[in-house]
Parts: C-alpha cells; structure tokens; sequence
C-alpha cells in the first residue's frame, strides 16, 4: 500500500512538470527516493539491476539530464569522475571528506542568507533559478589519522 501511495506520489511529480509517467522515470524515481545519500547513475543502474528492472543505461542518463532540467533532481558533485544525483526535496548543501569520500547534508541554505548580495553583484542576470554550493573537509575520523 505505501508503495502505490508513492508511486502515485511520483506520477503527480512527473505530470506537475510536464512529462510522462514511464517506467523508467517511475523506477529512477523511485531508487532515487530509497536511497539515503547522493547517487551516481552507475548504482542506480545497480539497483534497477537488483530489482529485475531491465533499464539501459543511456536511458538512465537521459532520465537523469531531464529531471534535472525540470528540477525533479540535482546534481549534486562529481566523485572520482562520476556525478552524483538526489531528488531535489528541499535547498540544502553537502559536505564531502576528501578523505574517505562521506558526505552529509548541510541543512542550511546559505543562498537564502545572502540572497540580496548575490543579485547585487550579478546585475547583467534576471534572476537566479537553481544554485549549488559544495563544501570539501575531513571527517573527524580521517583528521585523526593524518
């Protein structure tokens, strides 16, 4: 039952933003959705994979270049030469450790806080759709070992 809930939930979301409901995008969706961190669309493929979900892997990038060009997902950073992708649920930013390559959500929007400044100092723009922000440390753990 919560599974038709959702997958409803997802057919809103797509037909909100103009496109189809196809099992493609339900299904990226709903990985999408499972997983706890950003993901790169090798292991989305992974997961589908997992499921008995036969969806190649072009399709996957395609899925992927859409919704984030409707703004259903973000881009999130690139790790080792891979993007990595999240539903874009709510403004917020990540920390990566260069370390061991974790990653935690930064519940702060610091766009919002210096949004007057910004629009200040981009005169030549009308208005700012999307924004990105990434932040690279070390983790406690891997600052104790260096």
């Amino acid at each position: 039952m919560k599974n038709d809930k959702m997958i409803e939930s997802f057919r809103v979301l797509l037909r909100q933003s103009g496109l189809k409901s196809t099992e493609a995008r339900l299904s990226v969706l709903s990985v999408l959705a499972s997983s706890r961190k950003p993901i790169r669309i090798k292991d989305i493929e992974k997961k589908l994979i997992t499921k008995k979900i036969d969806i190649d892997t072009v399709t996957i990038y395609r899925v992927m270049e859409t919704f984030c060009a409707k703004g259903i997902t973000k881009r999130v950073h690139v790790e080792e030469g891979a993007a990595c992708y999240e539903l874009h649920t709510n403004d917020h930013h990540h920390i990566t450790c260069t370390g061991c390559k974790r990653q935690e959500d930064i519940e702060v929007c610091l766009f919002k806080e210096h949004e007057a400044r910004i629009r200040e100092s981009i005169p030549g723009f009308a208005s700012v759709t999307r924004h990105s922000i990434e932040f690279f440390g070390l983790c406690g753990k891997c600052a104790a070992r260096t």
